[in-house]
């Protein structure tokens, strides 16, 4: 498919949907690049090798790279729209990743490997989703430049799966990090275990710890929605003078 300079638009009719070909555009010689924009309820999944070169948008539904993609990626923030817009996938991102919403490598229900080529920024509002169905098989995501890091992580176990304490799950790669994730209830199923994040030089873990934490009162969790909050206002306040 052959997209030129135009923005292809994907997902009105909420049908998921399976695209293995390949969407190129002429930017890659110093023109203006192709881009992609799912919208929609459904899921999207490229399985393909892409080569187009300009923004992919990913404002609702999922959008699920199998394949590969040759783009800056925005993963958009919608507060009325359901569900969230999500990037999932066990294929690469050539190029960087801006989650406003969330991602969850691998697809519904099956954990896998996401890679980006480049730099991986989380906002203060959005999430990355990490599912774990046992200690062999658990989402990573693979980021081989900077992960810039704000936010939540949510650890999705499948299955009835319970991990026990000294368990661990490497679930995020990177070449350099700032800033941690935040876990809003680190307790697990009711448990006397809770998670805990260790931040290495080149990798993250989420490890199981015997014993149970304290929920954040509401005044920390009220401060948090504020954060985001006046994250999402600057965010609209910059795409407003963008498209003006």
């Amino acid at each position: 498919m052959f997209l030129g300079a135009n923005t292809l638009n994907v997902g009105s009719n909420d049908v998921s949907t399976t695209f293995s070909g390949v969407m190129q555009d002429g930017g890659q010689n110093g023109g203006v690049g192709g881009s992609l924009t799912k919208i929609g309820s459904g899921t999207l999944i490229l399985s393909g090798a892409n080569t187009y070169t300009g923004d992919t948008n990913v404002n609702r539904g999922v959008l699920q790279v199998d394949g590969s993609i040759t783009s800056n990626t925005f993963v958009n923030h919608g507060a009325t729209l359901a569900p969230v817009a999500t990037l999932a996938g066990t294929g690469t991102i050539n190029g960087n990743v801006v989650n406003k919403g969330r991602v969850s490598p691998g697809s519904a229900g099956a954990p896998g490997m996401l890679t980006v080529t480049g730099n991986f920024t989380q906002a203060t509002y959005a999430d990355l989703m990490i599912q774990i169905a046992n200690t062999s098989d658990f989402g990573v995501l693979n980021v081989l430049g900077t992960a810039n890091l704000a936010g939540l992580l949510n650890a999705a176990l499948l299955s009835g799966f319970v991990p026990a304490v000294g368990e661990s799950f490497t679930f995020l790669n990177y070449g350099a990090v700032n800033g941690t994730l935040f876990i809003f209830d680190r307790n697990i199923d009711n448990l006397p275990e809770h998670w805990e994040v260790s931040y290495l030089p080149t990798s993250a873990i989420l490890s199981v710890v015997a014993g149970n934490v304290p929920v954040p009162d509401q005044g920390s969790t009220f401060l948090l929605l504020v954060l985001g909050l006046l994250g999402l206002v600057t965010y609209r306040g910059q795409l407003v003078r963008r498209q003006s």
